[in-house]
């Protein structure tokens, strides 16, 4: 502290003790959004990660079903579909290739971005 607040303070001009009531509250109110944020961020992760889980256990139960060959691929594409899931298997016979895609859109919590669409591919190599 400077010398002449010192002598300030002794002769009861200025008081060096200032009042800080609702600075704590300031500075939350300033950091709240940034929280906010972050948690809804996390949230949206939470529920990426978890439906993108959903989306893949689709594609093996689809990829099970093909190869014990107990479906047509249009049977299942019929079987496996529901409402928000598109799922799309073709066949290459030129390269021996089967791709499932399946995907689904999925309306997050965040205020910045409200849909996201997911997409999970497998390509197999398949034989005649």
């Amino acid at each position: 502290m400077p010398t002449y607040a010192i002598l300030l303070n002794i002769i009861g001009v200025v008081s060096v003790s200032k009042n800080h009531k609702g600075q704590a509250l300031v500075e939350f109110i300033f950091i709240l959004p940034i929280i906010v944020l972050l948690l809804l961020g996390m949230i949206n992760v939470g529920l990426i990660l978890m439906k993108k889980s959903e989306l893949e256990n689709k594609v093996v139960d689809i990829l099970y079903v093909w190869q014990q060959q107990q479906a047509s691929i249009k049977e299942l594409e019929t079987l496996f579909k529901k409402e928000g899931l598109e799922i799309n298997i073709s066949e290459n016979t030129t390269t021996s290739f089967v791709t499932i895609k399946a995907s689904e859109k999925i309306s997050l919590i965040s205020p910045i971005q409200k849909d996201y669409l997911l997409e999970v591919k497998r390509v197999i190599p398949f034989e005649q």
